[in-house]
């Protein structure tokens, strides 16, 4: 968290009139290139932090996923190299999405025989 309230300090002074000069001579002490670094090191751990909270959650739905939907899993690499049609399994529920277009428009067009 302190990590992103650095990041927001520095745009607030990057863009307030009034700070504006005590920020250059602070990077006029430290030199640019280490006013940089630290920006870089920063950014690097707020957005490190999130992805690595956002894959957590991700991991989390896709053992959901692999749980209700059998059809869903995620092929590697080398086979979606030899067969990329394979893919789609990869989305939940895609499989179905197919079988009930055709059903919607069959039940449209053709008179079918079951409710």
């Amino acid at each position: 968290m302190w990590a992103l309230a650095f990041v927001l300090a520095v745009l607030i002074f990057l863009f307030s009139p009034f700070v504006g000069f005590e920020l250059i001579f602070f990077i006029d002490a430290i030199g640019l290139d280490m006013f940089a670094m630290l920006i870089e090191v920063q950014l690097l751990v707020t957005f490190g932090l999130f992805f690595d909270r956002v894959k957590t959650v991700f991991g989390n739905i896709n053992r959901q996923m692999m749980r209700w939907d059998s059809n869903y899993f995620i092929p590697e690499m080398r086979t979606i190299r030899e067969f990329p049609p394979i893919i789609i399994h990869a989305v939940p529920s895609i499989m179905v999405l197919p079988l009930l277009v055709t059903v919607i428009v069959l039940k449209a067009f053709v008179d079918l025989p079951y409710p």
